[in-house]
């Protein structure tokens, strides 16, 4: 039992990436390929949804909580990034996506002990450090603009990090560790974009994550502001923060938009 779970990770990880390749058979109209092995902090908090309304297309609903809109801010260190097979090298990503209303199907994840059911989101904000991962990703239809950097504090009782965004603009943040409901834990997403011509299209990304804290209570403090035109303000924020080391990530970048 002992050697089966040890190499349980290994054996997911090669299950995902042999995913991707199968993907390109069973999602044809995608433009790109993702694969990715990362240590990611997932900043969750809820905002005033007045701006971000603006930043979707009508015909998607934000999902609301208590008058609120959800947000997540997913800060990622990957030491391995494959895009169309291409090895592009370690790269740093920042992702900022807005919960909208969508199927919450079950879609299994290898490897993993618990799957959430799928998440909808609508993409407001994409980053990287890595020239040619913005140059795919916006090839795909996903605006990715520049970035400094993504600092992950270690695991332990404390968690934090920090994302520089430019030579004005950063945030950080810090949580007590909560520890989480399982180890490995399956998450499909379906994240909605904007592309420059003004088409929506789809990219459908499923995780591994090997979970180190889950709904970690803590502050986000956020200077020169976040995302277009500062929807998320300078201040500090009540959030919490799950905590993956790693995670392992598939995905099939800029499909048509199913509507």
């Amino acid at each position: 039992m002992a050697i089966m779970s040890k190499s349980l990770p290994a054996l997911a990880a090669m299950m995902l990436l042999t995913g991707t390749v199968m993907a390109q058979t069973n999602e044809s109209n995608a433009k790109s390929f993702l694969w990715k092995q990362c240590n990611e902090d997932v900043i969750k908090l809820y905002v005033d949804p007045a701006p971000l309304q603006e930043l979707v297309p009508p015909d998607r609903t934000l999902l609301l909580f208590e008058g609120r809109a959800w947000v997540l801010v997913i800060a990622q260190d990957c030491p391995q990034y494959r895009l169309d097979g291409e090895e592009i090298g370690a790269t740093h990503d920042v992702h900022m996506w807005v919960a909208i209303e969508g199927p919450q199907d079950v879609r299994p994840v290898v490897g993993a002990e618990q799957t959430l059911p799928t998440l909808t989101w609508f993409t407001v904000f994409t980053g990287s450090n890595n020239a040619r991962g913005r140059e795919i990703w916006t090839a795909s239809g996903t605006s990715a603009v520049p970035i400094d950097g993504v600092y992950l504090d270690p695991p332990g009782p404390e968690r934090g990090g920090r994302v520089v965004l430019g030579p004005e603009q950063s945030f950080s943040w810090q949580a007590k560790s909560e520890a989480p409901f399982a180890r490995f834990l399956g998450v499909n997403h379906d994240v909605y974009e904007q592309d420059p011509g003004g088409n929506v299209v789809l990219n459908r990304i499923q995780v591994l994550a090997n979970m180190a804290a889950f709904d970690s209570p803590g502050t986000l403090e956020v200077v020169g502001g976040m995302g277009p035109a500062d929807w998320i303000a300078p201040g500090t924020y009540e959030v919490e923060v799950h905590s993956f080391f790693p995670v392992w990530a598939r995905a099939s970048l800029g499909q048509e938009s199913p509507g």
